[in-house]
């Protein structure tokens, strides 16, 4: 999931993409964070988009340490539209307080590259630092979007990874 990741660093963590999850207390943190490398193979050539369009729970496999967990939810739909649903854990709200939002956009497939692109961010909560992300990301000349590269994809799961190494695992919903 190679994802235009200064963009998406700069008001905070990973999309996901397409690809893109936001960690608010990876964000807080002055801690230097490490990713684990992720190690699995790159088994896909070509996709079709029709392998995508549905609803994925999101999770990432190699998170950077001292970060919490969102639940995700991407539906990507068959006339090139995703949303992205995220929500933060008991733990993380606790800790940083509600932090969720929903993202829209747009995604198309190439071989096994998926682009993402007009990605704009709709603030599901009244957090400030949640708003103002949301007010950021959304008032940014440049196009927010990147791409992402399926490693692996079935009928039922998939995993894509980051140009910054970030491995992302999609379930499909029924």
């Amino acid at each position: 999931m190679r994802f235009n990741t200064q963009t998406i660093k700069t008001a905070c963590l990973t999309l996901p993409c397409l690809l893109i999850s936001f960690s608010l207390l990876g964000c807080a943190s002055s801690t230097i964070r490490e990713r684990t490398l992720y190690l699995g193979k790159d088994e896909i050539d070509k996709a079709n988009p029709s392998q995508l369009v549905g609803v994925w729970v999101v999770r990432e496999l190699n998170p950077l340490s001292d970060t919490s967990a969102q639940t995700t939810v991407v539906e990507y739909r068959a006339n090139g539209t995703v949303k992205s649903t995220s929500t933060p854990t008991v733990e993380t709200t606790d800790q940083a307080g509600i932090f969720a939002f929903e993202l829209h956009g747009n995604w198309e497939l190439q071989g096994d590259i998926i682009s993402h692109s007009n990605i704009k961010m709709r603030v599901l909560s009244d957090d400030p630092v949640a708003t103002k992300l949301g007010n950021y990301l959304n008032n940014r000349s440049e196009n927010v979007g990147g791409t992402a590269n399926i490693y692996e994809l079935d009928s039922r799961r998939m995993v894509m990874v980051g140009d910054d190494g970030t491995a992302m695992e999609y379930t499909r919903q029924p």
